[in-house]
């Protein structure tokens, strides 16, 4: 399949595809795995593109909607330590 990269609007195969956040995984454990924070980028904005969040935040709130994205913005730094039940739990959804 294809997927359209969240931060430049291309269409890629779906082996171009990368989990990109946009809190990144470094600035708030408790957002690792939220699915608002979570989208498809493809591998240069995600690795290369160090202005990629400028597009993707507008973008991002055309998808889910400002006042989510304000949430997840007020969360930045939130630490949380996962649960091994957790993580089972996360990877049962996602199979």
């Amino acid at each position: 399949g294809y997927f359209t990269c969240i931060s430049c609007g291309q269409t890629l195969p779906i082996e171009k595809m990368n989990a990109g956040h946009y809190i990144p995984q470094k600035g708030s454990s408790a957002l690792r795995f939220d699915e608002d924070n979570v989208h498809g980028e493809c591998e240069y904005d995600n690795a290369f593109n160090e202005f990629h969040l400028i597009p993707y935040r507008k973008n991002l709130i055309d998808k889910i909607g400002e006042r989510r994205v304000l949430e997840m913005e007020s969360q930045f730094r939130l630490v949380k330590r996962w649960s091994r039940t957790e993580l089972n739990e996360i990877i049962e959804r996602y199979k």
